[in-house]
Formats: C-alpha cells, structure tokens, sequence
C-alpha cells in the first residue's frame, strides 16, 4: 500500500508538472503568435514609410527640376525631408528586428518547453510501466502466498 501510494503521489506530481508545462507551452505560443502579429505591423509600416520617402523624394526631385539649382530653400527642405524619413526608415527597421528577435526567442522558449514535455511524458510512461510491472509482481507474490495458506 505505501508503494501504491508512493507510486499515485509521484503520478500526480509529474500530471501537475505536465500541466504547467503545457500552460508554459500554451502562453509562449500566444506571445509567439502576438509578436509575429507585430513584426507583420511593423513590416507594413516600414513599407508606407519606405512608399514616403520614394514619393517625397520624387515630388522634391520634380521641383527642383522645376526650378533653378541655386534655390536653397527646396534643396534644404528636400535635405531635412530625406533625413527625416531615413530616420523613421532606420527607426522602423530597428524596431522589426528587434520584434522579430522576440518572436525567435519565444519560438526557441516554445520549442524547449514542448522538448521538455516531451520528455517528462516519456519519462513517466517508462516509471508507469515500471510500477506497474512491481505492483503486478507484488500481487503475484500475494497470490503465491495466499495459496500457500490455504494449502
């Protein structure tokens, strides 16, 4: 009987621990999910950005072609114009990789825990058959002796 009870309390701690590490599993999923979501935003993003800037730069190329070089005021506002958007170009593209870093981390954290599971799961089936063979010998071993006393 302690065996048996040894053998349910161990059962149902490894069921607790396979059931928060599918919790784990489940959660790095959805943020893997929601990082990906973001990488498409900012991906997307960086294309309007990256659209800005193609027709600023035509719409400032076709007026400094209209008027004289010696202009300064459109070549400066063409000059801080184009430094703004590489800005917001770099920014977008910063903030992409690091949203798809995230997202390869959460993937690699997902892909451990469901290891890990893997692996405990395997590990308790093995110790399952194991207990299973001792109490199955055990109860032999009864019936053995049993018969022997009622002989």
């Amino acid at each position: 009987h302690a065996d048996r009870a040894d053998w349910m309390a161990e059962r149902e701690e490894v069921l607790r621990e396979l059931s928060a590490l599918r919790s784990t599993a489940n959660a790095l999923a959805d943020k893997e999910a929601a990082l990906e979501g973001e990488v498409l935003g900012l991906r997307e993003e960086r294309r309007g950005v990256e659209e800005r800037l193609n027709r600023t730069a035509n719409e400032l190329h076709g007026k400094l072609s209209q008027r004289e070089r010696d202009h300064e005021g459109i070549a400066d506002e063409w000059d801080r114009e184009k430094r703004g958007l590489h800005r917001a170009l770099d920014d977008a593209q910063e903030r992409l990789r690091i949203a798809e870093e995230e997202r390869d981390h959460a993937l690699l954290a997902s892909t451990n825990s469901a290891n890990r599971y893997e692996g405990l799961k395997a590990d308790s089936a093995q110790q399952l058959a194991a207990k299973e063979a001792a109490v199955s010998s055990l109860r032999a071993q009864l019936e053995e002796q049993h018969q022997r006393i009622l002989w």
